[in-house]
């Protein structure tokens, strides 16, 4: 094992003394590891349904006191983040209409794949949007990711290669991914990227790219045929942000001259001169909230979440913790503790949310009593989340509660609201969530009025 991670350290020093990229330098990697992907998440989603937003009721005999503590935390509750009044007043600004131009509140969720496939987070974008006004998309992966969606943009590609932090296994792989864990590279001349609107759109972008220079510029060229390079200031080989200072408009496509010429993280879209809210959804499938490990060094990412000038962080793990009969509670707590104070260190002024995990269950086949069915970790992973809320002093809102409490995903999955996997919601289920979640946040910022 020592000689091995020897071998990874030494492979990164070489590659970069060469000035390799990730792609280059990883395809030829001695210690290199591959992990298929997880099951694709729900397609793009139409107009929202409306719900009621009565939880359903947990289960009868499914899990006595304990049943009753988790459905006491229905609802959101504020630990006494400082931030949180500070956030009411931007919101009630823009609410009233003198906010001025170009106001933005932006909210960043961070999650696994129940935050990948964009749908809860897009019932909250559109909840919000429709009450604050639409300041635009957010945060982008920079090409399609297999198995995931975004519900407001989509992509076309010739000639890139993605990777993804997911599959960052040992030292030779850590501390190289930008935020969000995404890298794309060019693997021929000529490699193009479009995003596109998923609907009728004539909107112009104010756009930034996270970009590691290598060889040469990338080009954006816009809909209005508007052509400019995007070369990141400073010495190659270190993640930055590009600001484009002319306003784009959709589609856009990104095009390399030559391979590896650089690579390409997230892209932030935000509407021009507009005021109103931003939801962006950074998630991957099968990942938990230890993957931030992955991404680069100890300031680079950090310095983008900075950049974000996120209102509020929320922070949705818990689910691929809580299926591991192994997961070591202390270890979950000590990086719970450390990923808020990142954010605090990065966002001074930023409202944390931590989100406990949903309702999920073991599909068995047969008759099984409700408590032979949870995930041995699910009720630790919440007490955690929730004592770290508290030690933290941050917002705590609790799915499962909002569900009705444990093995009400039986419920959910009766009224088509759940997938048979008893893990994963259907688009109308995460829809629902999103407006229990807005009426839950709605609530509190009434309550904070009084």
């Amino acid at each position: 094992m020592k000689s091995r991670t020897l071998s990874a350290k030494l492979w990164i020093t070489a590659c970069a003394l060469m000035g390799l990229s990730f792609a280059a330098c990883d395809s030829a990697s001695p210690s290199r590891t591959v992990e298929h992907a997880p099951s694709p998440s729900p397609p793009a989603a139409e107009n929202a349904p409306t719900y009621s937003l009565a939880p359903f009721p947990a289960q009868s005999g499914s899990a006595d006191r304990e049943t009753a503590q988790d459905e006491s935390l229905a609802g959101f509750h504020d630990f006494g983040d400082a931030n949180f009044e500070r956030l009411i007043r931007k919101m009630r600004l823009l609410q009233s209409g003198s906010a001025p131009a170009g106001t933005v509140v932006r909210i960043t969720q961070f999650g696994d794949s129940h935050t990948a496939s964009d749908t809860i987070t897009s019932g909250l974008r559109q909840l919000l949007q429709a009450r604050y006004g639409d300041a635009g998309i957010g945060w982008i992966a920079p090409m399609k990711v297999p198995g995931q969606n975004h519900q407001r943009v989509k992509y076309t590609s010739n000639g890139w290669e993605l990777s993804s932090s997911r599959q960052a296994k040992d030292v030779f792989r850590q501390k190289i991914f930008p935020m969000g864990g995404y890298i794309a590279t060019p693997v021929k001349a000529g490699a193009q990227i479009t995003v596109l609107a998923r609907d009728e759109n004539s909107d112009m972008w104010q756009a930034r790219f996270a970009i590691k220079h290598w060889r040469a510029p990338l080009l954006v060229k816009d809909a209005n045929q508007r052509q400019i390079p995007l070369k990141p200031p400073g010495p190659a080989g270190i993640w930055r942000e590009v600001s484009v200072k002319t306003p784009l408009r959709l589609p856009f496509t990104i095009s390399a001259s030559t391979p590896d010429a650089a690579e390409l993280g997230g892209i932030w879209l935000e509407k021009n001169k507009a005021s109103g809210v931003v939801v962006s959804a950074i998630g991957t499938n099968g990942i938990t909230l230890k993957n931030w490990e992955y991404w680069s060094g100890p300031y680079q990412w950090t310095d983008q979440l900075t950049a974000s000038r996120s209102d509020m962080v929320i922070i949705a793990f818990g689910t691929n913790e809580a299926i591991r009969p192994d997961l070591d509670i202390a270890d979950m707590k000590n990086v719970l503790r450390e990923s808020i104070n990142t954010v605090r260190r990065a966002l001074p002024e930023s409202v944390i949310v931590l989100v406990g995990a949903p309702d999920s269950l073991q599909a068995k086949e047969g008759a099984w009593a409700c408590e032979e069915r949870l995930f041995p970790m699910l009720r630790e992973v919440k007490r955690a989340q929730l004592a770290i809320a508290k030690e933290e002093r941050t917002l705590f809102w609790d799915w499962q509660a909002a569900m009705g409490g444990p093995c009400a995903i039986d419920a959910w999955l009766a009224e088509g609201l759940a997938k048979n996997d008893l893990i994963h919601l259907t688009m109308e289920g995460y829809r629902k969530s999103a407006e229990i979640f807005y009426h839950d946040l709605m609530a509190l910022i009434r309550k904070k009025a009084q």
